[in-house]
C-alpha cells in the first residue's frame, strides 16, 4: 500500500459547498445591482459542487423556468430583441436589436404579468402596461456571465480553492506522518 494512496481531492464536502455558495452570491448580487425586477430569478440562483474520481466540479443553474421551457436568466444576460418596429408607437426609449432572443408578438401571457406584478408591486392593468412597454423595446443584456467572471473573480475562486486544497493536503500529511510514526 503506498502512502499516497487516495491522494487527491480530500477536503470536506463543507468546504466545497462553502466555495459553490461564494460562486452564487456573486451572481447574486450582480443580477440584485444590475437587472430589474428579478426577485425569483435572484432566488433560483444554486451552485452545487460535485465531487467524484478526485475531482470537483462546480454547477451554476438558474431555476426560474418560463412558460414553454425558456429559462429567464438568459433572457436577462443575452437581451431580448423589441417585437418588429410598430411606426405608431412613440418608443420612448431605444429598440433593442441584435439579441439572440426575440418577442415575436405583442401579446402578454398571464404568467409575465403575474411576475411583473409580485415584481413591481402592481395592480394588473400596470403590470400589462409594463409588459407592453417591455415587448415594444426589448431586454437590454446585462452581460450577467461575462460581468460576474472577471479575472479578478477567478482568482478570488482560484485563491478559495487553494486554501481548500492546502488545508486538504495538510490533513493528509498530518494523517501520513502519524501513520508513520505508529509504526
Amino acid at each position: 500500500m503506498s502512502v499516497f494512496e487516495g491522494f487527491g481531492v480530500k477536503a470536506e464536502q463543507s468546504s466545497w459547498n462553502q466555495l459553490s455558495q461564494f460562486i452564487a452570491d456573486g451572481f447574486r448580487e450582480y443580477i440584485r445591482n444590475n437587472a430589474r425586477a428579478t426577485g425569483n430569478l435572484v432566488d433560483s440562483i444554486r451552485a452545487v459542487p460535485e465531487v467524484s474520481n478526485n475531482e470537483v466540479s462546480i454547477t451554476l443553474t438558474a431555476e426560474d423556468r418560463l412558460e414553454g421551457g425558456g429559462t429567464y436568466y438568459f433572457f436577462v444576460d443575452e437581451g431580448v430583441n423589441a417585437i418588429p418596429f410598430v411606426p405608431e408607437y412613440n418608443y420612448t426609449r431605444p429598440r433593442v436589436e441584435g439579441a439572440p432572443f426575440s418577442f415575436r408578438t405583442l401579446g402578454v401571457p398571464e404568467q409575465f404579468v403575474k411576475s411583473l406584478m409580485q415584481s413591481y408591486v402592481v395592480d394588473m392593468p400596470t403590470a400589462y402596461g409594463i409588459a407592453t412597454n417591455i415587448k415594444k423595446h426589448g431586454i437590454a443584456p446585462r452581460n450577467i456571465t461575462v460581468s460576474v467572471m472577471t479575472d479578478a473573480f477567478i482568482e478570488q475562486i482560484g485563491n478559495k480553492a487553494a486554501d481548500i486544497m492546502g488545508s486538504s493536503l495538510d490533513e493528509i500529511f498530518n494523517d501520513i506522518f502519524i501513520e508513520w510514526q505508529s509504526r
